[in-house]
């Protein structure tokens, strides 16, 4: 696990490593929760929420791993991060990565599954998921989110695009 520049203001850094005060830091501790920064669809994820998330926005990450989006979302003045997550094993990990970050009371943790959550009442929703969870997923999206908010879809293979993109066409998001 080695430091992953985001941008020219922002790094994944491991919990160990040695930070500088010119830069900001999403400081993570590797555990059993899936998130580290190193995958590419986080990658993308984060460098796509720079361009959509303002300051006070709710944010909404499903299928929450590590925290890595939500402490990115805070880092971009998010006002609050609501995360689900469906494996109790992450509970640990994701709370003791938000409190590294100095994030303690601005997020809500669910263990649910994603597919039984209903409250889309956010600004900006992320999901960092396998297709088929995705698929199953966009229909509630679009049954119980406010018309506001911006989803933002990521774990998608290349060859699943088109599936995607007919549902949400489908569903006329």
């Amino acid at each position: 696990f080695k430091p992953i520049q985001i941008n020219k203001d922002l790094m994944i850094v491991p919990h160990w490593h040695k930070t500088e005060d010119d830069m900001d830091y999403i400081k993570i501790i590797p555990g059993m929760a899936f998130g580290t920064g190193n995958h590419e669809t986080t990658q993308l994820i984060i460098s796509n929420m720079i361009n959509y998330i303002k300051p006070g926005y709710r944010v909404l990450d499903l299928g929450a791993g590590s925290s890595i989006l939500g402490i990115a979302a805070l880092k971009f003045q998010a006002q609050e991060i609501i995360a689900v997550e469906y494996d109790q094993d992450c509970k640990d990990n994701f709370v003791e990565n938000m409190e590294l970050n100095n994030f303690h009371d601005k997020y809500t943790l669910l263990i649910e599954d994603v597919l039984l959550y209903q409250n889309y009442d956010v600004d900006l929703i992320l999901a960092n998921i396998n297709k088929n969870i995705i698929l199953d997923l966009l229909p509630n999206i679009k049954r119980y989110r406010n018309n506001k908010s911006k989803i933002i879809l990521s774990g998608l293979l290349v060859n699943d695009r088109d599936d995607t993109i007919n549902l949400i066409n489908k569903l006329n998001f």
